[in-house]
């Protein structure tokens, strides 16, 4: 995930973000995470990190599985 934002998030650190969907621009999904890692990237105030979600309702976990498999299946097609 690529955060751009002015503190970079530390290891160990809980967020609740919310996934966008793309077609609409609308916040879509809603999660709790945490951080377990970080990395500055080249952008200024950019960060690549990687979050484990600790939390979502079964309604954004559904919302979440038909996305991934709709990427599982563009990913195939290709």
């Amino acid at each position: 995930m690529m955060l751009s934002e002015g503190v970079c998030p530390e290891a160990g650190e809980i967020r609740q973000v919310q996934l966008i969907n793309h077609e609409s621009g609308d916040p879509d999904i809603s999660v709790g995470v945490i951080c377990l890692w970080y990395d500055e990237a080249n952008a200024r105030h950019s960060y690549w990190s990687g979050f484990q979600i600790i939390d979502i309702s079964p309604e954004d976990q559904e919302k979440l599985n038909r996305y991934i498999s709709v990427l599982e299946e563009s990913s195939v097609q290709k």
